[in-house]
């Protein structure tokens, strides 16, 4: 679902943000959609292929890298896994692999999440959470139960969406033509629990961005406790407006 975020000030970040593309691809004519939302959501597959652009980093010569999505319909619940690999290599000739593995199962009342994040550096790892989440109703206030590292508790705000309910919420917000959508959201890839989110929508015209080859952008950021670093971008589909888009 993202980039591990201890990585993000180091390495530079590929433009495929995936939980926007998640939602592009599973918005079908046909499928089951998430309670108290339009959008059908399907299951679906996706590669990305992921190569340095440009860094700022003076330590960083190269990275390249490979990325996995997968959604599968589990009758009651959706299950998600993500496996991201990035090889880099240093200023000193150095290369660095990395990789993160991310798992989850939802139900589809968007009340319920189990969690599994595995991060490696060099085959060690350097960081794991597990644990589940439970809301009260989809939107609506819960928590969040940790039993790795250590077992740990986080409340979790009114209006909290989980990752699925997220991307249905995305979807809507676009087809009602909503120019943005903000709402806390919990993906079980932090122990700080919910953080805040910015969903800007633009051009819903869908004909493909000659930039970013998107149907329509949709831009996030976060403005949670670890706030990831965001970098504005002019987007020629966009009504020449600059969109901060933050690969996640």
């Amino acid at each position: 679902m993202c980039l591990p975020k201890r990585w993000c000030p180091t390495i530079p970040k590929p433009r495929v943000l995936v939980r926007t593309g998640a939602a592009a691809l599973i918005l079908a004519a046909t499928g089951a959609a998430a309670p108290g939302f339009c959008a059908p959501l399907i299951a679906h597959h996706a590669v990305y292929k992921l190569t340095l652009d440009t860094s700022k980093e003076e330590g960083v010569l190269a990275a390249t890298g490979t990325m996995t999505y997968d959604v599968l319909d589990a009758c009651t619940a959706w299950t998600t896994s993500q496996h991201l690999v990035i090889n880099v290599t240093n200023k000193d000739g150095q290369d660095v692999k990395m990789v993160s593995d991310y798992a989850t199962l939802e139900s589809k009342d968007g009340t319920h999440l189990d969690f599994h994040t595995r991060e490696l550096t060099d085959q060690s790892v350097t960081q794991q959470l597990d644990g589940t989440a439970d809301l009260d109703r989809s939107g609506g206030k819960g928590h969040a139960d940790f039993t790795s590292p250590q077992k740990s508790s986080v409340l979790l705000p009114l209006g909290t969406l989980l990752p699925m309910a997220h991307t249905a919420a995305i979807i809507d917000a676009a087809s009602a033509g909503k120019k943005f959508l903000s709402v806390p959201l919990f993906d079980g890839t932090g122990s700080d629990g919910a953080e805040d989110t910015f969903v800007t929508i633009e051009n819903r015209n869908g004909r493909p961005c000659p930039r970013c080859r998107s149907g329509g952008c949709i831009s996030r950021f976060s403005t949670g406790p670890t706030p990831a670093k965001r970098r504005p971008t002019k987007c020629p589909c966009c009504t020449g407006r600059t969109a901060w888009r933050t690969p996640w």
